[in-house]
């Protein structure tokens, strides 16, 4: 902490926007979550080795391939000029929600002052992949600069539904599901 009061100024300022936006968000949230017959898979894990905690939220539905709903993570990004910030951050998508075709995450989220690259793959019990955010920001002297995490690795596990027995498989799972005639096999491949 530098100790100086703008700069915890702009720290509260950060947070009191992401509440605002999650606030905001929650209610198209709760608006779309009832709609059509969904089954949520919330995944938690870590950005790097010891990082920063991440979270996500699925929805599943029998007639598309599963979805982005929720995203939830710690940044700890490093500035132009050497100094650093954390973030804590809160996304959800309201109507067209982030799709994973094959269990694949390939988002990419760009606007005026900030960028999240996210990739990689959410299995039935485990995901991983790779991380970066990244913001515009000023510096003291209001010299624009960015600040980012860089290229971080990510891991999740499923905890809601819990995951019967706590150890991991040899091999991340892949569940092929195939539907015909209104009957619906599933294929489960685990090494």
């Amino acid at each position: 902490m530098l100790g100086s009061s703008k700069r915890n100024e702009g720290s509260m300022k950060r947070t009191m926007m992401v509440v605002a936006v999650m606030a905001a968000t929650a209610i198209v949230f709760s608006v779309n979550a009832s709609a059509g017959d969904q089954r949520r898979r919330v995944y938690e894990g870590t950005l790097g080795a010891d990082g920063p905690a991440v979270g996500m939220t699925l929805i599943l539905r029998d007639d598309r391939a599963p979805a982005l709903l929720e995203l939830e993570f710690g940044a700890d990004m490093t500035c132009d000029d050497g100094t650093s910030q954390q973030w804590s951050v809160g996304m959800f998508w309201g109507g067209a929600l982030p799709p994973l075709p094959s269990h694949m995450l390939d988002l990419d989220s760009v606007d005026i002052g900030s960028a999240l690259h996210l990739h990689g793959k959410v299995q039935a019990v485990y995901g991983e992949g790779t991380f970066s955010f990244a913001i515009a920001a000023l510096t003291v002297d209001e010299t624009p600069q960015l600040c980012s995490t860089g290229e971080l690795p990510w891991t999740v596990t499923r905890t809601v539904p819990p995951v019967e027995g706590s150890s991991a498989p040899p091999a991340p799972l892949q569940v092929v599901r195939f539907v015909t005639d209104g009957a619906q096999v599933t294929m489960t491949r685990t090494a």
